[in-house]
């Protein structure tokens, strides 16, 4: 039934800005113009909508799981989606509520290069975290690197929301930065997460 929903959906679409011709094989990208490609856009636009919104609905982590994916798939989609949700300006009143939520708001606020050993800050606006185990215990910065996850110690900056962060060992390229109240564990449960994803790209010193 959702296969048919997303089916229609699609052929829905194309009919919102009108085709020149019938489909074709393009011979180079010189050939696309801007229908082909706001066409393409607002399909692929409409079916993670559908995706997010109606088929995640039907399933539960056991059963992702079951179905052979790692344990923390489900688990990325709520990370996935809060990278998402900044883009989302509004949506009809009518709209079901998402099957996943969005963690609190990270933003990276320092600019300039990031390298091993120097120092970043980041800002959860609008949140004040605050750890399980209480006002004093630490709260870490946790990295999603190709190499594993790494782990540093946050530095509170006075408010609960403007932390700094010096950049661990072991993490290099395209990182997802989280705040997390552990920093032992090489995988992040949904009540262990304060705050992010944020994209942080660490460069060669």
């Amino acid at each position: 039934m959702i296969s048919v929903a997303l089916l229609l959906a699609a052929v829905g679409l194309t009919q919102a800005v009108p085709f020149k011709s019938a489909l074709e094989k393009r011979q180079s990208l010189a050939q696309f113009n801007d229908v082909d490609i706001l066409n393409y856009a607002l399909t692929l636009e409409h079916l993670e909508d559908k995706f997010y919104r109606e088929g995640l609905a039907n399933f539960t982590q056991a059963q992702f799981a079951a179905a052979g994916f790692d344990a923390t798939f489900y688990r990325y989609l709520q990370e996935i989606f809060t990278l998402a949700s900044p883009f989302i300006v509004s949506c009809p009143s009518d709209n079901p509520t998402f099957p996943v939520r969005a963690y609190p708001k990270l933003v990276l606020t320092s600019t300039g290069p990031v390298t091993v050993g120097s120092k970043i800050t980041v800002s959860t606006p609008g949140y004040v975290l605050a750890p399980v185990t209480g006002s004093n215990a630490p709260l870490f910065a946790s990295f999603a690197s190709a190499g594993g996850p790494v782990n540093a110690e946050l530095t509170r900056m006075g408010n609960g929301m403007d932390y700094s962060i010096t950049i661990p060992e072991g993490v290099a390229g395209l990182n997802y930065l989280r705040l997390s109240n552990c920093g032992d564990a090489t995988h992040l449960s949904e009540d262990q997460i304060l705050a992010g994803p944020v994209v942080v790209e660490i460069t060669k010193a």
